[in-house]
């Protein structure tokens, strides 16, 4: 459904993006995962067509993404990293605002907003002005804002940096309700187990480039199930496919260790020596 050709972005001198090519499907759930600075919100940015590439396409069921074309756009729901709520508006009427701006007609605005004021647990806010509400009741409305029109697409960029792990876990369920009827999900994050717990495909960005793109359960799979956990020096690591391989090894080393599940992060780690975070 969404496909990026070989999008390069430069910002002068720097490439913010490099020959990044990534192709979702109708219905997926996907998450681009990276370090800030890895060129997620820029390669979010040109998906929405608020920033043009340098260089490759993105596509939407084989349509260039364009800013003057409103058919493509009303089936796309975006959520920005920064809040776009305004702050004297109360929490219906900002749903009605985005009704409006949206040309849903009044009956079927008022039948949506209830639905989805329901799924974010804002009924008892509904009177209450954004500005008061707090960041994690912010996030949901933003999110719910965004589904107003019931688009086919929910693009989300970082949709839960700086709320509580409860605020965290009501806007999971919440996106997952709303996947769950076969809409396509894009979000960029930089938490590890946001992209493990929610996303069935996972594409690792690194200084503008793909590091990995699969889901989560292969790309663990290839590196090894199994992760030894130890210090020499500095912190190292050893990955193994079987429980027992890891145990044979780790019996050898003289300092402490750990043995535990391998994750998104070691496979980032393994693949650039650096962190998600």
């Amino acid at each position: 459904m969404i496909s990026c050709i070989e999008v390069d972005k430069l910002f002068g001198r720097r490439k913010a993006l490099d020959c990044v090519s990534v192709h979702v499907p109708r219905g997926e759930f996907f998450a681009l995962l990276g370090p800030n600075g890895a060129g997620k919100t820029t390669l979010l940015r040109i998906l929405m067509s608020l920033m043009r590439a340098t260089k490759g396409n993105v596509l939407i069921d084989g349509r260039p993404v364009s800013r003057d074309d409103m058919a493509l756009k009303r089936r796309i729901g975006y959520v920005p990293q920064r809040s776009n709520l305004d702050k004297a508006l109360t929490v219906k009427e900002t749903m009605r605002f985005s009704a409006s701006l949206y040309g849903v007609p009044p009956v079927k605005a008022n039948e949506r907003i209830d639905k989805l004021i329901d799924m974010a647990h804002l009924r008892d806010h509904c009177a209450t002005v954004t500005q008061r509400l707090s960041g994690g009741m912010k996030r949901k409305l933003m999110v719910i804002q965004a589904l107003i029109h019931e688009p086919e697409v929910l693009v989300l960029d970082e949709p839960t940096v700086g709320i509580d792990v409860g605020d965290r876990r009501a806007l999971w369920d919440l996106l997952r309700s709303y996947h769950q009827r076969g809409n396509t999900i894009c979000l960029t994050t930089h938490y590890i187990e946001e992209a493990e717990a929610l996303a069935h495909q996972v594409c690792l960005l690194d200084q503008g480039r793909v590091v990995e793109d699969d889901n989560p359960s292969s790309l663990i799979r290839k590196l090894g199930v199994v992760t030894v956990e130890y210090y020499d020096q500095t912190s190292q690591y050893r990955h193994f496919a079987v429980r027992n391989d890891a145990e044979v090894f780790a019996d050898g080393l003289t300092g402490d260790y750990s043995i535990r599940a391998t994750t998104l992060e070691d496979v980032f780690f393994a693949r650039t020596k650096r962190r998600v975070a």
